[in-house]
């Protein structure tokens, strides 16, 4: 069986781990022609203390929810060992679902922009095979991210970082943010991914004209399916298309 040209990106406002997206692991991997291999990689959080249990908690919600095998690519950062880099090349480049999410945008961009994964990245859609990039993760795959981390925690002042532009590569100028309506903060606005809407404002000033937001609710995914030249919208919440003063809302079902 052949492979469609091009494949399909995944995109989750959160929960890539809770019930709440099960169905959407299920169905993206079914849009995958011929044999199915799921990889989880551990960047995005591979500076965390607790980064080996994440990726455990994968494995996990795989096999028990998914009902699928997932193999872990370790790559925690750009000073892995030669022999680690060759291990994980090569199940990146056997995968044809690639799975990653929380920890750090700003620190997984830095560590793969110094390796050949955006690469490996780009391979594995070109032979019809899935990007399932949620949270932290999400917010790599535009040509601009949010440092989340440095603004929120640190107090850097608003402003954004180089992406990995992959989807520029299918001519789209996106942002994606990720955890658009959380609530967590109690006392404080966490919308917006945990940036609060003042910040928010004062960063989206600062977009360039032709870049789009895409807004994802948590526990939602916006799935670009570059074959079929859709995008489909699962999960509880909206997903947001913005660009200028100029927003629309879509919920699932719609595509």
């Amino acid at each position: 069986m052949t492979h469609s040209e091009h494949g399909t990106v995944v995109l989750m406002g959160s929960g890539e781990m809770a019930a709440s997206m099960v169905e959407t692991h299920k169905y993206a991997l079914s849009l995958i022609e011929g044999a199915q291999k799921a990889i989880f990689i551990d960047t995005p959080a591979g500076f965390q203390l607790n980064a080996d249990l994440l990726a455990e908690k994968a494995v996990v919600f795989f096999h028990d929810r998914v009902e699928k095998s997932l193999e872990v690519v370790s790559y925690k950062s750009s000073s892995a060992a030669p022999d680690q880099l060759q291990a994980a090349m090569k199940l990146l480049h056997e995968a044809s679902y690639i799975f990653a999410g929380p920890g750090s945008p700003t620190y997984a961009v830095k560590h793969w922009m110094q390796s050949p994964i955006p690469d490996a990245l780009l391979e594995t859609l070109s032979r019809g095979g899935v990007l399932t990039f949620a949270s932290a993760a999400a917010l790599t795959l535009g040509r601009l991210t949010l440092p989340v981390y440095e603004i929120y925690k640190v107090g850097d002042p608003v402003h954004w970082t180089q992406g990995l532009d992959i989807l520029g590569h299918y001519g789209l100028d996106v942002c994606v943010v990720p955890h658009w309506n959380n609530n967590s903060g109690g006392d404080h606005d966490t919308t917006f991914c945990f940036l609060g809407e003042p910040r928010w404002q004062a960063l989206s000033a600062e977009l360039p004209d032709t870049t789009v937001v895409l807004g994802l609710d948590e526990h939602t995914a916006c799935l670009i399916r570059f074959a079929a030249n859709i995008c489909e919208v699962q999960g509880v919440g909206q997903v947001i298309v913005q660009r200028g003063g100029v927003k629309k809302t879509f919920k699932e079902g719609d595509s």
